[in-house]
């Protein structure tokens, strides 16, 4: 007597069965892959259709999170939300990281630099606009997350600095304003 496995999006919890009419539909919430005696629960970040024939999870994508398990469908999945990020198959946002922002829906924590010649400091941003103008005395290169002071010698009287080269040397005869 020869075993037929059940195909994939089905189990059968009967071992010994000859026939492919013993095999179970996979519920919701479980993938089940070729040859399953049982269904398999859908992990955390993920989800499984009724049925499901892959041989595995479907991972929530990225710019999204789930936390619970035994998930049907992926529209289940929740928007990442502002200040952090999702990478694919997320169960736990991510903050995002400094010197950078994260609009709602990121994917990645260092796709939106703060621009040149403004800094992030370590509080997660969420927009463009949270990001601090650079100071008197200091440049700051993107992704900055704190401002960068002139050196000994030098000053920088402008607002937003954007590299090292924006400092000027101070003359030999007078006192240096805005010194880093």
């Amino acid at each position: 007597m020869s075993v037929t496995p059940c195909p994939a999006g089905e189990y059968n919890p009967n071992r010994g069965q000859s026939s492919s009419s013993a095999c179970q539909d996979c519920p919701t919430g479980s993938y089940c892959p070729l040859g399953s005696w049982e269904p398999i629960t859908c992990t955390t970040g993920a989800a499984c259709p009724y049925k499901s024939v892959s041989n595995f999870a479907t991972p929530c994508p990225a710019g999204k999170w789930l936390d619970d398990t035994g998930v049907g469908d992926v529209n289940t999945c929740q928007s990442c939300p502002e200040r952090y990020y999702c990478p694919e198959r997320t169960t736990d946002p991510v903050k995002c990281p400094p010197g950078h922002y994260c609009p709602a829906g990121s994917t990645s924590g260092t796709a939106n630099p703060c621009a040149p010649g403004t800094y992030g400091g370590l509080d997660s941003l969420a927009a463009p606009g949270e990001c601090a103008a650079c100071p008197l005395g200091h440049y700051c290169e993107s992704a900055s997350v704190f401002p960068t002071a002139c050196g000994p010698g030098t000053f920088q009287p402008d607002l937003s600095a954007t590299s090292v080269s924006d400092c000027d040397n101070c003359l030999a005869t007078t006192v240096c304003p805005f010194y880093g």
